[in-house]
């Protein structure tokens, strides 16, 4: 288990890859409904680009989104983060 960086999350290390566990918090919530109205996301995407955009926030490092949604892929480097796979 790695140091939590955020209250409520949690890290978990499977095959060389983190993956984090981000609390829901109503900071995150507002975020996702500015994403969702200014990218016109579903909610869902907004929440997942909002997670991402936090944890980016959290440990001031460059984050890369896993996605194959085309929506996402698009939005995702107009926020600042990169995507993967890249095509």
């Amino acid at each position: 288990m790695m140091k939590n960086y955020m209250s409520g999350s949690m890290a978990c290390k499977f095959d060389s890859v983190f993956l984090f566990r981000i609390g829901l918090t109503e900071n995150l919530i507002d975020w996702v409904a500015r994403l969702a109205w200014d990218y016109r996301l579903c909610s869902y995407d907004a929440m997942h680009l909002a997670a991402a955009l936090s944890w980016q926030q959290t440990v001031g490092e460059p984050v890369t989104l896993a996605t194959f949604n085309k929506q996402l892929r698009e939005t995702a480097p107009r926020t600042g983060l990169s995507i993967w796979p890249q095509e």
